[in-house]
C-alpha cells in the first residue's frame, strides 16, 4: 500500500532560511505543518518560535501565513492532549478567518475553517455547543461545494463528529456506526495517513463508552497499521494510551511490555522527552503505566528492530550509522563516493585538547565479510587523504566493522593487521554484527526516533538529481 500526503518534516538547513535576509516564509511554515503532522513537537515549537521572533512584520502583510501558524498551534495542543487551550486555540483561528476573510483565498479559508471548527468538536462536551459547530460543517460544504468537490477526508470527519455528538446523548451504538462507517469510507479510498486520525478518535470513544476490548482491537490494528505509515507519534501515543488503560483481561502482561517500552521510544521522539508533566497525554499515559525496569523495556522491541536492520541496503545502514554516531555526541562526516576503506570519518568532542577519531565501515552490510573483500593499503591510504581534507580531520584512533552476518576469523585478523600498518599501533578494531548493534540501539531507546527519521530522510525524492544518499551528512 502507498499512503499520500506530506512525508517527512524537512530535509535540508532551515537554519540558511532563518539566516536569511530575504526567507522564504512559506518553506518554514511547510516544514511547520508537516513537523505537526509528524508529531515532532520540540521541533515545531522552534519553527513557531523562529517565525514570530523573525517575521512579524511579515506575518501581519500576508493573513494567510498567519492562519496556517495558528492553526498548527491549535493542533499541536490538541495533539498533547489538551481540551481547554484547544478551545481558545480554535477560538483564535475562527477569529482570525472571520477578520480577514476577505484577503484569505476563498477555498483555503473555508477548510482552515473547517478544520478549526472539527478540532474544537473533538474537544467539546457540550452536545448543543458541537450541534451548532456542526451545522457550520454543513454550511462550509455546501460553500466547497461550490468551488470544487468537496475532499472524502472533510466528509469522513464529520461523519466522526456527528458520532461524537450521539455519543454525548448517550446513543451510543449510532455514534460509533457513524465513526465506523468514516473510517472505512478513508480506507476504502486509500487516505490511510487520515484514517489513522479518525481510527484512533474511534478507539478513544469506544473506550469512554465502556466498550474496552473493541477500542483495543482498533488500537492494535492501527498500531500494525503504522509501522507502514511515516513516523506519527501523537497518534501512536494515544493508540498505547488505550492497550496500556485496558485491564489485563484485555491486554496481556506480555503486550502490557512491549506497550511501555513503545511509549518510551515515542516520548522522544515527541521531542518532549523532559517535559512528561507538562503535557495531559504524557501524564495521563504514564498514570496507566506501572513503573517499569529498563529490562522490562528491552523485552519486545528488538525482534521488530532487528528485522528493520536487516532490511536496510547499504547505503541507508550508512544512514543508520551515521544518525547512531551523532546521537552519541560525534560530529559525522561521510566520505565522498569511491572511497573504498571507509565510509563515515566520526570524531569526538575534545577532552583536554584530545580528539578521539573513529573510521567506521558498512560497505559488507548484509554479507559474509571474506578476507578477499578487505580494501588494500591503498584503499586506506585514499581514506586517510579525504578525511585529512575535512576540518578537525585526524588519523583514526579506531575502526569499526559494521558486518550483517559475521566476519572470518582470517579477515578479522588482517583487518586487524592492515589497520595498524595504516592507521597506526595504536588503531583499536571493532567488529559489528547485527546482534551487537541491536542491542546498542536497545539500550538507548531515545535515539532510535533519530535513526528512523534520518533513514527516511535520506531516501526523500526531493534530493537534487545527481547526488546519492552518501553526500549527504546525516
Amino acid at each position: 500500500m502507498s499512503y499520500e500526503g506530506p512525508q517527512l518534516p524537512i530535509g535540508g538547513c532551515l537554519w540558511q532560511q532563518f539566516d536569511s535576509p530575504t526567507p522564504d516564509v512559506g518553506v518554514i511554515i511547510d516544514s511547520l505543518e508537516r513537523a505537526v503532522s509528524q508529531g515532532f513537537f520540540g521541533l515545531a515549537a522552534e519553527l513557531c518560535d523562529r517565525l514570530s521572533a523573525l517575521h512579524g512584520d511579515l506575518l501581519t502583510e500576508h493573513p494567510a501565513y498567519r492562519v496556517r501558524i495558528e492553526l498548527e498551534r491549535l493542533k499541536r495542543t490538541s495533539y498533547m492532549g489538551y481540551t481547554e487551550s484547544v478551545k481558545a486555540a480554535a477560538a483564535k483561528v475562527l477569529f482570525s478567518i472571520k477578520e480577514e476573510r476577505g484577503r484569505l483565498p476563498a477555498r483555503e479559508a473555508a477548510l482552515w475553517e473547517r478544520t478549526a471548527l472539527g478540532f474544537r468538536g473533538w474537544a467539546s462536551t457540550d452536545p448543543a455547543e458541537l450541534a451548532t459547530d456542526i451545522a457550520r460543517c454543513h454550511e462550509i460544504h455546501k460553500e466547497l461545494a461550490e468551488l470544487q468537490p468537496v475532499p472524502i477526508e472533510q466528509e469522513a470527519f464529520l461523519l466522526g463528529l456527528i458520532g461524537r455528538a450521539h455519543c454525548l446523548i448517550g446513543e451510543t451504538k449510532a455514534g460509533l456506526d457513524l465513526f465506523a462507517r468514516g473510517a472505512q469510507q478513508m480506507w476504502d479510498n486509500k487516505r490511510f495517513r487520515s484514517w489513522s486520525h479518525l481510527q484512533v478518535r474511534f478507539a478513544e470513544h469506544c473506550d469512554a463508552a465502556g466498550e474496552s476490548e473493541r477500542a483495543a482491537s482498533i488500537a492494535r490494528t492501527f498500531l500494525d497499521e503504522a509501522a507502514r505509515l511515516q513516523f506519527r507519534s501523537h497518534l501512536s501515543l494515544r493508540a498505547v494510551h488505550l492497550l496500556l488503560h485496558a485491564s489485563p483481561e484485555i491486554v496481556p502482561d506480555e503486550e502490557r511490555r512491549q506497550m511501555r517500552f513503545r511509549w518510551e521510544v515515542l516520548v522522544h521522539a515527541f521531542g518532549v522527552s523532559r517535559s512528561r508533566t507538562a503535557f495531559p497525554l504524557l501524564e495521563r499515559i504514564l498514570a496507566d503505566s506501572a513503573i517499569f525496569s529498563w529490562d522490562d523495556l528491552e523485552f519486545d522491541f528488538r525482534a521488530q528492530l532487528r528485522a528493520w536492520l536487516a532490511q536496510r541496503t547499504p547505503e541507508e545502514m550508512e544512514s543508520v550509522l551515521a544518525a547512531y554516531y551523532r546521537a552519541e555526541g560525534y560530529a559525522v562526516h561521510m566520505l565522498e563516493e569511491g572511497a573504498a576503506a571507509l565510509d563515515i570519518y566520526a570524531v569526538g568532542q575534545p577532552v583536554s585538547g584530545f580528539w578521539h577519531a573513529i573510521g567506521i565501515q558498512v560497505k559488507h552490510w548484509g554479507s559474509r565479510l571474506t578476507k578477499e573483500r578487505l580494501p588494500d593499503e591503498d584503499g586506506f591510504a585514499d581514506a586517510l587523504e579525504r578525511i585529512k581534507a575535512l576540518p578537525n580531520g585526524k588519523v583514526p584512533q579506531a575502526l569499526h566493522w559494521y558486518c550483517g552476518s559475521a566476519i572470518s576469523g582470517p579477515a578479522q585478523r588482517l583487518l586487524e593487521r592492515r589497520a595498524k600498518q595504516c592507521l597506526g599501533n595504536g588503531c583499536q578494531v571493532l567488529c559489528t554484527d547485527l546482534n551487537d548493534l541491536v542491542d546498542r540501539l536497545v539500550r538507548r531507546p531515545e535515539i532510535v526516533p533519530e535513526v528512523v527519521f534520518r533513514v527516511q530522510i535520506s531516501n526523500l525524492p526531493s534530493r537534487p538529481p545527481g547526488k546519492s544518499p552518501r553526500r549527504r551528512n546525516p
